[in-house]
């Protein structure tokens, strides 16, 4: 037999020697299946409190769904798709994997998320003397972030990502230059 999702009705009638002695009619809702396309976030999260979200497709079809939830630390919880909280203590890599089921199917789903402490305090420092052709040495430091990355803005035309934080550089020409430096990680930047 074919299931189509949705809602259908159905009647019965009970016949007894060719006449009809009762009836009856009931609606029901079928739904359709979880869809593969279901996607799982955040991907990147703050260390502390993370909400995670399935996010399904058609879920106005799929009926009543419910999510069993493994986080990766050796804690897990059953129960809704959307807003669920979970407390990471500590910086790093967690596999989250969700079963999803409904009354027509189950699916289960897997993201990698990176738990990552928040980039404060951004400080930046430059080694003296400074004399035209020679590099310059500049330092960065943050008081707190994990996996933190560094843009530089040298301000004579050279920007660079990922140079880390104590580059060297060679001004062009003896003038002031504004230089920029962005802290940054995937939960935040300084």
């Amino acid at each position: 037999q074919r299931r189509v999702h949705g809602e259908h009705n159905v009647s019965v009638e009970a016949f007894h020697n060719n006449s009809s002695v009762a009836s009856t009619s009931a609606t029901f809702y079928l739904p359709t299946a979880i869809s593969p396309e279901t996607t799982l976030g955040p991907r990147f999260a703050p260390t502390g409190e993370v909400l995670f979200q399935a996010a399904i497709p058609n879920a106005n079809l799929t009926g009543d769904v419910s999510c069993n939830w493994n986080f990766g630390d050796g804690a897990s919880w059953g129960g809704s798709c959307i807003d669920v909280p979970h407390l990471y203590a500590a910086p790093g890599m967690y596999n989250v994997t969700v079963l999803l089921s409904n009354a027509v199917s189950a699916l289960n789903k897997s993201v990698s998320v990176q738990v990552q402490d928040r980039v404060t305090q951004l400080e930046l420092t430059v080694y003296t003397p400074y004399y035209l052709g020679q590099p310059i040495q500049f330092n960065a430091s943050v008081q707190s972030g994990s996996h933190v990355r560094y843009q530089w803005v040298f301000g004579d035309g050279h920007a660079y990502y990922d140079l880390g934080p104590h580059p060297h550089h060679i001004f062009p020409e003896a003038r002031a230059f504004r230089v920029n430096c962005t802290a940054y990680n995937g939960v935040s930047h300084d």
